[in-house]
């Protein structure tokens, strides 16, 4: 979005709230919040913070996930939010380069202390890179509403009554674009900000299911 490209009276948002545009004086902006509070800032500010949400809105959903499947895949991953877990298991000669990723992109410096994340002990040179698992209990992943893109299978877990999806791509995925964490403990709110406004109905209702 361009900062000539604001609407008198159309509604827009920022990292806390949405806004409506109020008035527009050259670079400048008087916008109301959903707070009722009013103010003035600057139109490129202003568009620049509201592209960058939308290009993150964007990045979401996997390009692989099926069409009309976006409530669905939202339940899901309410789901694995709330029951699933986030294994890695990282061998000694990729454990430097896990460490550099993870941390700059969650800003932890102990990454050796998250839970569920295992330097291995099996070396073997290139042989065997990182094994990042996510696990997912069985009763969710016969629901209807359950759906993975489309390049993931799960698999049987070597943990009782539990299903399994060794995909270091999507594992990243959840962490880098939806601020999911090593471990089985997700911050609500953090994953929440990354879900376009219209899915986070689907995304409490797989969080909530007990």
């Amino acid at each position: 979005m361009q900062a000539n490209e604001f609407i008198v009276g159309s509604r827009y948002r920022n990292r806390d709230q949405g806004y409506e545009v109020l008035d527009i004086q050259g670079d400048q902006l008087h916008v109301r919040y959903d707070d009722l509070t009013e103010d003035w800032g600057d139109s490129t500010l202003f568009a620049r913070i509201y592209t960058n949400i939308q290009r993150e809105e964007a990045g979401a959903f996997p390009r692989q996930l099926a069409a009309g499947r976006n409530q669905d895949f939202a339940w899901t991953l309410g789901v694995i939010a709330r029951h699933g877990e986030l294994h890695a298991e990282v061998p000694p000669q990729s454990w430097r380069g896990f460490e550099h990723d993870y941390r700059t992109i969650t800003g932890n410096p102990n990454i050796a202390d998250e839970p569920c994340v295992f330097r291995s002990a099996i070396g073997g040179g290139n042989k065997w890179g990182s094994e990042l698992r996510i696990y997912i209990p069985e009763r969710f992943c016969n629901d209807a509403r359950f759906i993975l893109p489309a390049n993931l299978n799960l698999v049987a877990a070597d943990v009782p009554d539990r299903r399994r999806i060794n995909n270091n791509e999507f594992w990243w995925f959840l962490v880098e674009r939806l601020n999911f964490r090593a471990g089985k403990t997700q911050g609500q709110n953090e994953i929440q900000a990354r879900l376009p406004n219209d899915v986070l109905n689907s995304f409490l209702l797989g969080f909530q299911t007990p």
